[in-house]
C-alpha cells in the first residue's frame, strides 16, 4: 500500500429525511345571502405537492361555518383534513385558508293605510304593516317615512303613496330595503253639523237670513 497514508476505519452517518409539505388548492366557500345561520358550503379541494404517484389521499370537506352576519371575505373554520393511504406518514399538510362573503337579505314591506275622514290635507296613517324576507323572529322594520294620499278629496280606494323608510332594528344590518308599497285607503265625507241662529222681524217685513253656525 501507500506509505504516506494510515489507514482509519469509516464512521456511520445519519441521514434524516423530512416529511414533505402538502397544499390543498382549490377549496372554496360558495358566497351566500344572509339566511340567520353560520353555515357554509364548501366546494372543490385537491392535495398538491405530493411525489408521482404515491399513494396518498385527503377527504375534502363539504361544510364549515363563520360568523353569521353579512361581510365580505369572513374567514371559515372547518374540520381538520387528515392525510391517508399508504405513503401518508411521508407527508405533512398545511390547511388552506378559506373565506366566504355573505350579502344582505332582501326585506320587502307591505303597508295598510287607516281610512280617515276628510281633513283638506293628503296625510296618510298605517294601520299595518307586513314584511316579506325576514329570518325567524330577528328586530328588523321600517320606519320614518311618510304615507301620502294621492288626492286630498273624499272618495273610496284612493292611491297611497309611501316614501322615505328605512330599515330599523338590532339586525337591520343583515338586510337590505326592497321595496315599500301601500295599499289604497278611504276618505271619508265629513259630517257637518248645523246649528240655526235666532232671527226676528216684525210683521209684514220680508224675511230675514237666517244666521247658522257649524
Amino acid at each position: 500500500g501507500d506509505t504516506n497514508y494510515n489507514a482509519v476505519s469509516s464512521a456511520a452517518a445519519t441521514l434524516v429525511i423530512d416529511k414533505k409539505e402538502l397544499t390543498v388548492t382549490g377549496l372554496k366557500a360558495t358566497d351566500r345571502a344572509y339566511d340567520g345561520t353560520a353555515s357554509v358550503e364548501l366546494t372543490g379541494g385537491a392535495l398538491s405537492g405530493k411525489v408521482d404517484t404515491d399513494d396518498v389521499t385527503a377527504v375534502m370537506p363539504i361544510s364549515g361555518t363563520t360568523d353569521k352576519n353579512v361581510g365580505a371575505n369572513k374567514a371559515v373554520t372547518f374540520s381538520t383534513i387528515t392525510l391517508s393511504g399508504a405513503k401518508a406518514g411521508n407527508y405533512t399538510l398545511k390547511m388552506p385558508a378559506v373565506t366566504v362573503s355573505i350579502d344582505p337579505a332582501t326585506l320587502n314591506a307591505a303597508i295598510t293605510p287607516k281610512d280617515k275622514t276628510y281633513d283638506g290635507g293628503t296625510s296618510a296613517a298605517a294601520d299595518s304593516i307586513g314584511y316579506t324576507g325576514i329570518i325567524g323572529s330577528e328586530d328588523v322594520y321600517v320606519a320614518g317615512g311618510i304615507l301620502t294620499f294621492e288626492s286630498k278629496n273624499a272618495g273610496n280606494g284612493i292611491n297611497v303613496t309611501a316614501a322615505g323608510y328605512a330599515l330599523c332594528g338590532t339586525d337591520a344590518a343583515n338586510y337590505t330595503l326592497g321595496t315599500v308599497s301601500a295599499a289604497k285607503a278611504d276618505i271619508i265625507k265629513r259630517t257637518i253639523q248645523i246649528t240655526p241662529g235666532a232671527a226676528s222681524k216684525y210683521y209684514g217685513q220680508s224675511d230675514p237670513p237666517l244666521p247658522f253656525s257649524y
